[in-house]
């Protein structure tokens, strides 16, 4: 699901994970990740249930340096 705040252009990605009682994966949980203007990473949210946390994104790089 794609969010987007027409003032800022930000866009947040949720992506929610389906509940099976056969699942190996975590009920009711949910990712995301939202961006700024630039498709930059700004945050990361990851929660299930009834909460979720936001992480804010200092710094990153693409690919490792060896």
């Amino acid at each position: 699901m794609d969010i987007l705040n027409h003032t800022t252009k930000d866009v947040c990605k949720l992506k929610y994970f389906q509940y099976s009682y056969f699942s190996k994966d975590v009920p009711h949980k949910v990712t995301g990740v939202i961006t700024d203007s630039n498709s930059q990473a700004r945050w990361v949210l990851s929660g299930k249930n009834k909460r979720i946390k936001g992480f804010f994104i200092l710094s990153y790089t693409l690919g490792l340096s060896l």
